[in-house]
């Protein structure tokens, strides 16, 4: 299976546990990732990890690119530049089809199984499919989430995805004043506008702090479940990194041990990984996090 991913210096460690998640969890992989900084790249060049091919900013920018560069912000240009670094992986390299995932994901089972039931389709999305108390944001930040998009490399798929590349780099800004929300809400659109464009129809994908109070989480036979259903796929949104050891959850606040504790483990990992390549670097979020505001929870390794 093949993925692709846009990492900032404060998104090292979550991407380092999401890259370890897809490695323990596949029988064959490849990642893609568009390093938005020089540090990022030669951490990941120096940590020589299988199957990850890096790619730099000056391979997929253009002089119109760096002129919405130097007006948006880093998170707005970050998602510009997805349906961009997509369109760029497509057309130079054999590849039959290409998801995208955030940083903040991680896997529990087999990614392979996103697919099982759709993996002919040009377009796959996944719904927020919020809880019922917050379900109204879904007309602000829309029906679709943009943490996992996958595209067939076929006409359908790369006409789609041209698309959002136009709506990308016309108009991308993090703000919901205008109807529009970033990236993502451009989503809602691509199953009326093009064919062969369906949500993920696989239970325990997406499962995020916006719809997890919907089901029952335990464990069976060493395996994590969702109700009936193995969970494969959760988005850490709102998971921030505010020094070595120590971290919080932004949206929610909970924390669930059975999900998290491999998660935290995992980043604390991570964190010790980039410290023997670059005892120096610092990819928190000291600045946006260290609020009062929070739970702190310890990374130690449990």
């Amino acid at each position: 299976m093949y993925f692709c991913n846009i990492i900032t210096r404060s998104r090292l460690y979550q991407f380092i546990a999401l890259y370890n998640s897809i490695k323990e969890n596949s029988k064959s992989y490849k990642i893609f990732v568009l390093c938005m900084d020089e540090d990022t790249f030669r951490i990941l060049e120096e940590a020589k990890l299988d199957n990850l091919i890096l790619n730099k900013l000056i391979e997929i920018e253009d002089n119109h690119l760096l002129s919405l560069k130097s007006i948006r912000k880093a998170e707005e240009y970050c998602w510009t530049l997805k349906p961009v670094y997509l369109m760029y992986l497509l057309g130079r390299n054999n590849i039959d089809r290409l998801t995208y995932i955030d940083a903040d994901l991680f896997f529990y089972d087999d990614p392979e199984r996103i697919l099982e039931k759709s993996n002919n389709c040009s377009v796959l999305l996944s719904e927020h499919d919020c809880n019922s108390d917050i379900k109204y944001v879904e007309e602000d930040v829309g029906r679709f989430n943009a943490g996992i998009v996958s595209f067939k490399n076929n006409f359908r798929g790369r006409n789609c995805l041209n698309w959002w590349k136009q709506q990308c780099i016309k108009w991308c800004y993090n703000t919901t004043e205008t109807g529009q929300f970033g990236d993502q809400k451009y989503l809602e659109e691509m199953p009326e506008r093009f064919n062969d464009v369906r949500p993920i129809d696989v239970a325990g994908v997406n499962i995020a702090p916006w719809n997890d109070e919907k089901y029952k989480i335990c464990i069976k036979k060493g395996k994590l479940f969702i109700n009936e259903d193995r969970l494969i796929l959760y988005h850490y949104c709102g998971f921030r990194v505010i020094d070595k050891n120590s971290c919080v959850f932004m949206y929610g606040n909970k924390y669930f041990p059975p999900i998290h504790n491999p998660y935290m483990e995992s980043i604390k990992n991570a964190i010790l990984l980039v410290e023997s390549i670059d005892r120096e670097f610092d990819g928190s979020f000291i600045e946006k996090c260290n609020e009062g505001r929070f739970n702190i929870y310890s990374l130690t390794v449990r």
